[in-house]
Protein backbone atom coordinates (compact mmCIF):
# COMPACT_ATOMS: atom_id res chain seq x y z
CA UNK A 1 0.00 0.00 0.00
CA UNK A 2 1.54 3.09 -0.90
CA UNK A 3 2.32 5.82 2.13
CA UNK A 4 -0.06 8.70 1.99
CA UNK A 5 1.15 11.99 0.72
CA UNK A 6 1.06 14.57 3.45
CA UNK A 7 -0.17 18.29 1.87
CA UNK A 8 -0.86 21.32 3.82
CA UNK A 9 -4.03 23.27 2.68
CA UNK A 10 -2.81 25.04 0.44
CA UNK A 11 -0.85 22.33 -1.42
CA UNK A 12 -4.44 20.62 -1.40
CA UNK A 13 -6.30 23.23 -3.16
CA UNK A 14 -3.28 23.34 -6.26
CA UNK A 15 -3.96 19.49 -6.19
CA UNK A 16 -7.76 19.88 -6.71
CA UNK A 17 -6.76 23.06 -9.39
CA UNK A 18 -4.43 20.52 -11.30
CA UNK A 19 -6.61 17.90 -11.29
CA UNK A 20 -9.30 19.91 -13.05
CA UNK A 21 -7.02 21.28 -15.41
CA UNK A 22 -6.12 17.80 -16.45
CA UNK A 23 -9.35 17.12 -16.78
CA UNK A 24 -10.34 20.08 -18.54
CA UNK A 25 -13.17 20.63 -16.09
CA UNK A 26 -13.72 24.94 -15.88
CA UNK A 27 -14.30 25.56 -12.16
CA UNK A 28 -14.56 28.74 -9.62
CA UNK A 29 -13.75 28.82 -5.95
CA UNK A 30 -15.53 31.24 -3.65
CA UNK A 31 -16.05 30.43 0.40
CA UNK A 32 -13.90 31.66 2.79
CA UNK A 33 -10.58 30.48 0.75
CA UNK A 34 -11.83 33.11 -1.83
CA UNK A 35 -12.28 35.49 0.96
CA UNK A 36 -9.34 34.85 1.92
CA UNK A 37 -7.18 35.77 -1.14
CA UNK A 38 -8.81 39.15 -1.32
CA UNK A 39 -9.09 39.55 2.10
CA UNK A 40 -7.82 38.17 5.75
CA UNK A 41 -6.85 34.32 5.75
CA UNK A 42 -9.07 32.29 8.12
CA UNK A 43 -8.73 29.32 9.01
CA UNK A 44 -10.98 26.68 7.66
CA UNK A 45 -10.75 22.98 6.37
CA UNK A 46 -12.42 22.68 3.08
CA UNK A 47 -12.99 24.44 -0.49
CA UNK A 48 -15.89 25.59 -1.97
CA UNK A 49 -15.95 25.51 -6.21
CA UNK A 50 -18.57 25.43 -9.06
CA UNK A 51 -17.84 23.02 -11.51
CA UNK A 52 -19.01 22.52 -15.43
CA UNK A 53 -19.06 18.50 -14.89
CA UNK A 54 -21.41 16.18 -16.22
CA UNK A 55 -22.64 13.24 -14.62
CA UNK A 56 -21.50 11.16 -17.66
CA UNK A 57 -17.96 12.47 -16.95
CA UNK A 58 -17.96 10.86 -12.78
CA UNK A 59 -16.12 7.91 -13.23
CA UNK A 60 -13.48 9.75 -15.05
CA UNK A 61 -13.53 12.58 -12.03
CA UNK A 62 -13.43 9.98 -9.26
CA UNK A 63 -10.13 7.97 -11.01
CA UNK A 64 -8.56 11.03 -11.36
CA UNK A 65 -8.64 12.24 -7.73
CA UNK A 66 -8.07 8.98 -6.60
CA UNK A 67 -4.53 9.13 -8.62
CA UNK A 68 -3.30 11.80 -6.41
CA UNK A 69 -4.95 9.67 -2.82
CA UNK A 70 -8.19 11.73 -3.09
CA UNK A 71 -11.86 10.22 -3.02
CA UNK A 72 -14.85 11.04 -4.77
CA UNK A 73 -18.12 8.91 -5.35
CA UNK A 74 -19.17 8.88 -8.75
CA UNK A 75 -22.83 7.63 -7.33
CA UNK A 76 -23.26 10.55 -4.99
CA UNK A 77 -21.67 12.96 -8.47
CA UNK A 78 -24.77 11.46 -10.50
CA UNK A 79 -27.09 11.55 -7.66
CA UNK A 80 -26.36 15.13 -6.33
CA UNK A 81 -26.98 16.27 -9.98
CA UNK A 82 -30.19 15.67 -9.86
CA UNK A 83 -31.18 17.02 -6.56
CA UNK A 84 -33.69 20.16 -6.87
CA UNK A 85 -31.78 22.31 -4.69
CA UNK A 86 -27.86 22.65 -5.28
CA UNK A 87 -26.17 20.43 -2.54
CA UNK A 88 -22.26 19.93 -2.59
CA UNK A 89 -20.70 16.31 -3.09
CA UNK A 90 -17.25 16.10 -1.24
CA UNK A 91 -13.57 15.97 -2.77
CA UNK A 92 -12.38 14.03 0.58
CA UNK A 93 -8.19 14.25 1.54
CA UNK A 94 -8.81 11.71 4.33
CA UNK A 95 -4.84 11.55 4.80
CA UNK A 96 -4.57 15.21 5.80
CA UNK A 97 -8.47 16.10 6.81
CA UNK A 98 -8.95 18.39 3.83
CA UNK A 99 -12.34 18.56 1.84
CA UNK A 100 -13.50 20.20 -1.48
CA UNK A 101 -17.23 21.12 -1.28
CA UNK A 102 -18.07 20.60 -5.25
CA UNK A 103 -20.99 22.30 -6.37
CA UNK A 104 -22.34 21.31 -9.44
CA UNK A 105 -22.77 25.01 -12.25
CA UNK A 106 -26.74 26.07 -12.57
CA UNK A 107 -28.01 28.04 -15.15
CA UNK A 108 -29.44 30.73 -14.04
CA UNK A 109 -28.91 33.85 -14.77
CA UNK A 110 -27.08 35.16 -12.17
CA UNK A 111 -24.80 32.15 -12.08
CA UNK A 112 -23.82 32.40 -16.06
CA UNK A 113 -23.10 36.32 -15.34
CA UNK A 114 -20.91 35.10 -12.00
CA UNK A 115 -19.18 32.23 -14.01
CA UNK A 116 -18.52 34.88 -16.51
CA UNK A 117 -16.38 36.97 -14.10
CA UNK A 118 -14.05 34.50 -12.87
CA UNK A 119 -10.12 36.11 -12.23
CA UNK A 120 -7.24 33.97 -12.42
CA UNK A 121 -5.14 34.27 -9.58
CA UNK A 122 -1.46 33.63 -8.83
CA UNK A 123 -0.80 30.88 -6.61
CA UNK A 124 2.09 28.98 -6.61
CA UNK A 125 0.83 25.71 -5.20
CA UNK A 126 -0.99 25.00 -8.53
CA UNK A 127 0.86 23.59 -11.40
CA UNK A 128 0.37 26.38 -13.34
CA UNK A 129 1.09 29.09 -10.95
CA UNK A 130 -2.57 30.51 -10.93
CA UNK A 131 -6.06 29.22 -9.86
CA UNK A 132 -9.49 30.47 -10.88
CA UNK A 133 -11.55 32.24 -8.20
CA UNK A 134 -15.01 34.10 -8.44
CA UNK A 135 -14.57 37.68 -8.99
CA UNK A 136 -14.88 39.46 -5.78
CA UNK A 137 -17.93 41.15 -5.92
CA UNK A 138 -19.44 37.39 -6.63
CA UNK A 139 -18.01 35.56 -3.23
CA UNK A 140 -19.56 39.49 -1.64
CA UNK A 141 -22.98 38.01 -3.25
CA UNK A 142 -22.15 34.64 -2.29
CA UNK A 143 -21.81 35.62 0.96
CA UNK A 144 -23.98 37.54 1.58
CA UNK A 145 -27.09 34.95 0.24
CA UNK A 146 -25.33 32.47 2.91
CA UNK A 147 -25.75 35.01 5.89
CA UNK A 148 -29.48 35.49 4.71
CA UNK A 149 -30.14 31.58 4.63
CA UNK A 150 -28.72 30.98 7.77
CA UNK A 151 -31.31 33.78 9.10
CA UNK A 152 -28.57 36.32 10.79
CA UNK A 153 -26.35 33.38 12.26
CA UNK A 154 -23.23 33.30 10.50
CA UNK A 155 -21.80 36.38 11.11
CA UNK A 156 -18.76 34.68 9.83
CA UNK A 157 -19.42 36.21 6.43
CA UNK A 158 -20.16 39.40 7.48
CA UNK A 159 -16.50 39.50 8.83
CA UNK A 160 -15.23 37.58 5.45
CA UNK A 161 -16.91 40.56 3.53
CA UNK A 162 -15.85 43.25 5.55
CA UNK A 163 -12.04 41.84 5.22
CA UNK A 164 -12.18 41.73 1.90
CA UNK A 165 -13.57 45.92 1.33
CA UNK A 166 -10.90 46.95 4.09
CA UNK A 167 -8.21 45.30 1.31
CA UNK A 168 -9.52 46.11 -1.72
CA UNK A 169 -5.75 47.00 -2.52
CA UNK A 170 -5.44 43.30 -3.31
CA UNK A 171 -7.47 43.16 -6.12
CA UNK A 172 -6.96 43.42 -9.88
CA UNK A 173 -9.94 45.96 -10.12
CA UNK A 174 -12.20 48.42 -8.28
CA UNK A 175 -15.23 47.27 -6.63
CA UNK A 176 -18.01 47.55 -9.20
CA UNK A 177 -20.77 49.43 -7.29
CA UNK A 178 -23.29 48.66 -10.35
CA UNK A 179 -22.83 45.55 -10.28
CA UNK A 180 -23.60 44.56 -6.64
CA UNK A 181 -26.28 47.16 -6.43
CA UNK A 182 -28.25 45.06 -9.33
CA UNK A 183 -27.20 41.91 -7.86
CA UNK A 184 -27.82 42.36 -4.15
CA UNK A 185 -31.56 43.55 -5.06
CA UNK A 186 -31.67 40.47 -7.38
CA UNK A 187 -30.84 38.45 -4.49
CA UNK A 188 -32.34 39.69 -1.82
CA UNK A 189 -29.42 40.64 0.05
CA UNK A 190 -29.74 44.79 -0.88
CA UNK A 191 -30.24 44.91 2.87
CA UNK A 192 -27.00 43.60 4.01
CA UNK A 193 -25.05 45.17 1.40
CA UNK A 194 -26.31 48.44 1.83
CA UNK A 195 -25.96 48.43 5.69
CA UNK A 196 -22.09 46.65 5.41
CA UNK A 197 -20.96 49.64 2.18
CA UNK A 198 -22.08 52.28 4.27
CA UNK A 199 -20.28 51.03 7.30
CA UNK A 200 -17.49 50.47 5.42
CA UNK A 201 -17.76 54.05 3.55
CA UNK A 202 -17.89 55.77 6.71
CA UNK A 203 -14.21 54.58 7.90
CA UNK A 204 -12.51 55.68 5.10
Amino acid sequence: MAESIRRSYREFVGVVADVLDALGIEYGIAGSFASSQYGEPRQTLDVDLTLHLRPIDADRFAAAFDAVQMAADPYVIRETYDYTNPLPFAVIDYANGWKADCYFWWKTTYDQAAFARRLEWPYPEAKRGKLWLYAPEDVILMKLVYYRMSQGVSTKHLRDIAAMLANMKRWSRPLDVNYMTQWANQLQVSKHWSELWRDFQSKQ
